[in-house]
């Protein structure tokens, strides 16, 4: 986990515009299942029987944003990871899994990349144009400048699934970009986490802070970088926040 550090005397090998708390680390998981996409906003109404709290819906604030179209498939945003908690717990087990949580900033960041390890920034390479996540695209990620129409911006959320010029090696969608997505974690340094098998920061460090990972709609493309850490209060509700489960096998 983490980004490589530029070296005094190697300076171009370090990942560019990494943060202080992106600290390289190994880690050891057990197996899980992470679901493809993020939970939407018809699959929230549905399991928890409220209403839909999204800012880019038809009763949203972000209403005009998305008139004439469904936003059944959009993911649900403007929820709190409180929120998230209480729609898992509403959740009907599947035959084979011990339980459904959100996933551990561990298990996020791994399977964000896909295998690839953490010698680039995204799991398909270094760059970003807002063409291969849903961000914000005016303000891209390395190579060279483009002013092309690349760079993209929507300036709302989409439809989960629909970024797929950049496949996912495990069949994942979004994890880049959409909605940043709340992990069980509390925020804090890395080496503050229990130490072993399945690393979980279960004690409060900042002010009752809590992972979120991944870029959103609205991020800049250094933002949706797979190191990239992002925290909140867990109460705290906004536009550019949504979750994914994952689900632990039995023994």
């Amino acid at each position: 986990m983490g980004s490589p550090k530029s070296e005094l005397f190697s300076p171009k090998e370090g990942e560019l515009e990494r943060d202080e708390d992106e600290v390289e680390h190994q880690i050891e998981l057990d197996g899980f299942w992470m679901a493809k996409r993020e939970v939407t906003q018809w699959q929230y109404v549905k399991i928890t029987g409220r209403q839909n709290p999204s800012y880019f819906c038809t009763e949203g604030g972000g209403a005009e944003k998305v008139e004439g179209l469904s936003t059944d498939e959009f993911p649900v945003e403007n929820v709190s990871w409180e929120d998230a908690q209480h729609c898992i717990k509403q959740m009907k087990i599947p035959f084979g899994i011990s339980r459904i949580a959100l996933p551990s900033e561990a298990q996020w960041e791994w399977a964000c990349r896909g295998g690839s390890g953490n010698s680039r920034a995204f799991h398909w390479g270094n760059e970003l144009y807002g063409d291969k996540a849903n961000c914000n695209g005016m303000y891209p990620y390395g190579g060279v400048p483009d002013f092309s129409s690349k760079r993209r911006f929507l300036g709302r959320t989409e439809k989960v699934g629909r970024y797929p010029t950049a496949i996912h090696p495990w069949g994942l969608d979004d994890m880049h970009g959409n909605v940043q997505e709340w992990c069980e974690d509390f925020y804090g340094p890395y080496e503050k986490i229990p130490e072993g098998r399945n690393p979980l920061q279960f004690v409060e460090q900042l002010e009752n802070s809590r992972v979120i990972r991944g870029g959103a709609w609205n991020s800049y493309a250094t933002q949706c970088r797979s190191a990239r850490r992002h925290r909140n209060g867990q109460g705290i509700r906004i536009p550019s926040v949504g979750f994914r489960i994952v689900l632990h096998p039995e023994d």
